[in-house]
């Protein structure tokens, strides 16, 4: 019966990698002493209080960002961290940059040990640009490259001009920018004007 459990328990974090307990308990129906021992003797690992990951599987370099989603359902991976995800500029964030719904409730529970700048958006502007991709079977929200330019001459005395406009200057660079949608978030954002002479500047030849 044991190794049933726990094979069903593997069964589910193939798929996931990364769960928090509640959803194993719910899913695979074990109790949380059980998922302890499961730990203990190696087949998982604890990335968080109530976070669980599959021992056996190699972490990915963005396995951060899902844990921080599965810690926080309703964040979206924003700014510096969504432009380093689309390989955009040259900055290595010591922390996972994440927006929230600023009507909610959301909060950045104790429990998590990944490191995290917030930004508050309006309902209405964080679902802007919002890509899925998956992460070690984690859904992720991140914010297009478009997006997180505009949001990052937006949020500019968090960001720093010189991360803002060395991205905006590599995404040039490397063919990434829709310019209607880069336009119509920047509006959105009321940033337009601010970025329209850097646009122009990193266009010219």
């Amino acid at each position: 019966m044991g190794n049933s459990k726990r094979d069903n328990v593997l069964q589910y974090m193939q798929s996931m990698h990364i769960s928090k307990g509640s959803l194993l308990r719910e899913h695979v129906n074990v109790s949380r002493s059980y998922l302890d021992d499961l730990v203990e003797k190696g087949d998982l690992t604890k990335v968080g209080k109530g976070i669980y990951a599959l021992a056996s599987a190699e972490p990915s370099i963005y396995r951060s960002y899902a844990e921080v989603v599965t810690a926080i359902p309703d964040a979206v991976i924003a700014l510096v961290s969504a432009l380093s995800f689309h390989d955009i500029g040259t900055q290595l964030p010591w922390s996972v940059w994440v927006a929230f719904p600023r009507q909610s409730r959301s909060y950045v529970p104790v429990s998590i040990e990944t490191p995290i700048e917030v930004i508050r958006m309006d309902q209405n502007l964080l679902y802007d640009g919002a890509e899925e991709h998956i992460i070690e079977g984690v859904h992720v929200r991140i914010h297009s490259v478009e997006k997180a330019l505009a949001d990052s001459f937006k949020y500019l005395g968090r960001v720093g001009l010189n991360v803002a406009l060395e991205a905006l200057k590599d995404a040039w660079g490397k063919n990434k920018i829709d310019m209607d949608k880069l336009q119509e978030y920047a509006a959105r954002d009321h940033v337009w004007t601010k970025m329209k002479p850097y646009i122009e500047m990193v266009q010219q030849p």
